[in-house]
Parts: C-alpha cells; sequence; structure tokens
C-alpha cells in the first residue's frame, strides 16, 4: 500500500483485535482507493473544461485579431486621397 496499490486486502481471518483492525485497515483503504477516484476523475473533468475554455479564447482571439485587421485597412482606406475618375 506504501507504494500506492490500493487494491491491497489484509486477510481478516478472525473476529479478535487483529481481525477487527484488519477489516478497519480494508475499510480505510476502500474509502481511500473511492476518494483518489474522485479526484482524478475531478482532475480530468478540469482539464477538459481548461482545454474547451483555451480552445474558446483562442478563437475569439483570432476573431479580434481579424477585426482590428479590417479596422485598420477601412481607416486606411478612409484616409488615403480618393481619385476622380477620367472621362
Amino acid at each position: 500500500m506504501a507504494s500506492g496499490d490500493l487494491s491491497y486486502r489484509v486477510p481478516a481471518a478472525s473476529e479478535d483485535e487483529l481481525g477487527q483492525l484488519a477489516a478497519s485497515f480494508n475499510r480505510m483503504t476502500d474509502e481511500l482507493r473511492r476518494a483518489t477516484d474522485g479526484y482524478q476523475e475531478l482532475t480530468r473533468t478540469l482539464e477538459q473544461k481548461v482545454a474547451d475554455r483555451t480552445e474558446e479564447l483562442q478563437a475569439a482571439q483570432t476573431q479580434l485579431i481579424q477585426n482590428e485587421k479590417l479596422s485598420s485597412l477601412g481607416k486606411m482606406a478612409a484616409a488615403s486621397p480618393t481619385r476622380s475618375t477620367i472621362r
């Protein structure tokens, strides 16, 4: 268990104090395994949310850059002198 193997079970073959201790140890290990599994699932969920939000922010940034380019182009076009048409 010290190496992280939470599937290890202590044999609880008797009803004496050692058997009760073994049963308690096994319950504690089960609870720890459930908690660890829950934390791992939360971590995976959070990582996916971060990846999704990062993708959304990158798309928004790309759109902002495109809008800024178009705005700059519009300003340049408005500032340039217009040519009169030759008849």
